[in-house]
């Protein structure tokens, strides 16, 4: 029976570190949110000190699939990913951050302005 190796214990083949940049679905059209990928990719990239290995969930089916496919398929997809570093580029998939290292994983949080109406006024 084959052994199954987590993504930390497969060897690497690059000797260049590898930021996995997790994106949004191209679907949903968000367009602030591809945006800012393409920024975060193209800064990365033009450091000349990381490779780059892109996801995002690609789309094809709807209703309750989608969510299925968004919830549970995207994110043992992400924990397969064999990077140094984990990107997620916008918080409404900060769930992948469960299946990823903790200690090499960032979240980037682009809107706060909900949680100023459940503050308490004072």
């Amino acid at each position: 029976m084959p052994s199954i190796l987590a993504a930390d214990q497969r060897p690497r083949l690059t000797t260049v570190p590898t930021v996995t940049l997790l994106r949004d679905p191209p679907h949903e059209h968000r367009l602030s949110m591809e945006r800012y990928a393409d920024r975060v990719r193209d800064g990365v990239a033009a450091s000349g000190q990381f490779g780059i290995d892109e996801v995002a969930l690609q789309p094809d089916r709807v209703g309750w699939r989608w969510h299925f496919d968004r919830l549970v398929s995207y994110t043992v997809n992400a924990g397969r990913r064999n990077g140094d570093l984990f990107h997620i580029v916008d918080h409404g998939f900060a769930h992948l951050a469960r299946c990823l290292p903790h200690d090499r994983t960032v979240v980037t949080c682009h809107d706060l302005m909900g949680l100023r109406s459940i503050r308490p006024p004072g």
